[in-house]
C-alpha cells in the first residue's frame, strides 16, 4: 500500500440487500433488473433509499471512483495512442482510417471549437459606446439625421362587410 487508507465495502452503513442492488447497478443492469437481483419489489424507489440512507449514495461514489481510477487515461496517452493508429493505417494504404484517427485527434484537442473573437474597444470608444446605449430613441434619431415626425396615433378598425350585399 501507498500509505493512504483505504475504503473497504463494510465502511459502508448499508444491509447486503442495498449493497447488491448498488452495485448491479453500476454494473449496468437496468433498475427494474437491479431491484429483482437485490431482493427489491418493482415499486421500491431507489431515489427515496439514496435520499434515505446516505451510506447508499456514498457508496455508489466510492465504487464510480475505484472504476476511475482503475481506467484513468491521461490525455497524452490517448493521443499517443490515435498517432500509433494513423501510423499502422499509413502502412496499411488505408487513408479513410488515417482522416478518421487525425479528425478524433482533432476533436480531443478542441480544434473543432468555433473560433471566439474577442474585439477590443480603446477607452474613447468605449466612452462612445456607452453614450449611445444611453441615448433615448429620439437622440438617435436626431444623430443618424433622420426626420422625427411627432403626433398622435389612433387605431381604425377595418370596416365590416355588410350582412345584406
Amino acid at each position: 500500500m501507498n500509505g493512504l487508507s483505504m475504503i473497504l465495502d463494510d465502511d459502508f452503513d448499508i444491509s447486503e440487500k442495498q449493497r447488491v442492488l448498488i452495485q448491479s447497478l453500476f454494473a449496468g443492469l437496468s433498475e427494474p433488473q437491479a431491484k429483482k437481483r437485490a431482493g427489491y419489489g418493482e415499486h421500491a424507489s431507489v431515489k427515496a433509499m439514496l435520499r434515505e440512507f446516505p451510506d447508499m449514495k456514498r457508496y455508489a461514489l466510492h465504487l464510480q471512483q475505484e472504476e476511475k481510477k482503475k481506467w484513468a487515461v491521461s490525455r497524452e496517452q490517448v493521443t499517443q495512442g490515435i498517432m500509433e493508429a494513423i501510423e499502422d493505417a499509413k502502412h496499411l494504404e488505408e487513408p479513410n482510417t488515417q482522416i478518421n484517427g487525425w479528425r478524433e485527434l482533432g476533436r480531443l484537442h478542441g480544434l473543432y471549437a468555433p473560433e471566439e473573437k474577442k474585439i477590443t474597444l480603446s477607452n474613447e470608444k468605449q466612452e462612445q459606446l456607452r453614450q449611445l446605449e444611453e441615448s433615448s430613441t429620439e437622440d438617435l434619431l436626431d444623430m443618424a439625421g433622420a426626420q422625427v415626425i411627432e403626433g398622435d396615433f389612433e387605431t381604425v378598425e377595418p370596416p365590416t362587410p355588410d350582412a345584406d350585399t
